[in-house]
């Protein structure tokens, strides 16, 4: 009785999984690198429509499907620590909008503490990029700012093994 109970609840959970129509394409956790002490500053998932194919990093940039990224801070950290690197990213990746930039974080503020979530999700069908954190949302509507976002991880990254971790499971 035990292994049928055992099983039915296995079904359940990959039902629930299989039916959120997104599958995973790596992990990775954030270092950064001070002097000679690295810091874990956060880990990062990456999940895309479980029906896109792709080969190259590069082309989850530009996949116009759902996806999102989610981030767990594994420490905590002043917002601005966190908003000033992203700008110079994105600016890393050819998008200079500071002013897109900024309203797409703009709740991101004070602390951000240890264990908290922020999420990243783009909408194919509005071509939308969703900024989520402390149930308030900030969205930024067209491809360019969503092409821009996913460069951060897979093109110009201050972390290249990032790219290759967030692109591993195909």
């Amino acid at each position: 009785m035990k292994h049928i109970c055992y099983l039915f609840l296995a079904s359940l959970l990959s039902i629930s999984l299989f039916a959120s129509g997104y599958k995973t394409t790596g992990k990775s956790v954030r270092i950064k690198r001070v002097f000679f002490k690295n810091f874990r500053i956060y880990q990062i998932n990456h999940w895309i429509d479980k029906d896109f194919n792709y080969a190259k990093p590069k082309e989850l940039i530009f996949a116009n499907v759902n996806k999102y990224f989610t981030l767990k801070m594994l420490r905590t950290l002043k917002a601005q620590r966190i908003l000033k690197p992203s700008i110079e990213v994105y600016e890393s990746n050819n998008f200079h909008d500071r002013k897109t930039i900024r309203k797409a974080f703009k709740h991101i503020t004070g602390e951000l503490k240890k264990g908290e979530k922020l999420q990243i999700y783009y909408n194919a069908k509005n071509t939308s990029t969703t900024f989520s954190f402390r149930g308030k949302k900030s969205v930024i509507y067209g491809k360019k700012f969503m092409q821009a976002t996913w460069a951060c991880w897979f093109a110009n990254t201050p972390q290249p093994s990032m790219r290759r971790q967030l692109s591993a499971l195909r």
